[in-house]
């Protein structure tokens, strides 16, 4: 969602008017904020790894997997956190100058984050923005490193999906030959 709403962004900057539809402009510039992470728990396998019992897993491909499992995972929380400093220390305060980021809750609903956490919504800002004074090549060179931070993560996370089927399918296999 993120890598498509800053795409659509970055076509919309590029338009002849990109301003002509303020919520169609708008909308897709706070979507891009709708970034989650992905919080990997390792110490079963740390544990195993660090205790010296890795050696009684016969098939080494299974070993092989499970010690590399830490590294992608920190690679990926890596890639989570550059993606999240970038947006907060480089975007947001850019957007703070030109745009209410008040407007943010008209976008954002937490009611599939969590069962029993209620947001209050704000009403939309009665504050205009200063849509003449944007930098459009500014704008469009933070939007576009948000995406590519953005494409970082996802490829970490394709990775990550492939890694693990690929290493469950081992563990079937080695459970079925018992």
């Amino acid at each position: 969602m993120v890598v498509e709403s800053s795409t659509a962004i970055i076509n919309l900057i590029r338009s002849d008017a990109p301003f002509n539809d303020t919520d169609y402009f708008v909308s897709p510039l706070y979507v891009s904020y709708l970034f989650g992470t992905f919080d990997a728990q390792t110490g079963i396998v740390d544990e195993i790894i660090s205790s010296g019992k890795l050696s009684i897993i016969k098939d080494q491909l299974l070993r092989d997997k499970l010690t590399s499992i830490s590294g992608m995972l920190d690679n990926a929380e890596e890639d989570y956190e550059i993606r999240g400093n970038y947006y907060i220390h480089e975007i947001l305060p850019y957007l703070s100058k030109f745009f209410p980021l008040v407007n943010f809750d008209r976008y954002m609903d937490f009611s599939s984050w969590s069962n029993t956490y209620k947001t209050t919504r704000l009403s939309k800002s009665t504050l205009k923005a200063k849509y003449n004074e944007v930098d459009l090549l500014m704008l469009e060179n933070l939007i576009y490193q948000h995406k590519l931070n953005n494409d970082f993560v996802n490829l970490n996370e394709s990775e990550m999906e492939w890694f693990f089927k690929e290493t469950l399918e081992i563990i079937k296999e080695n459970l079925k030959s018992k």
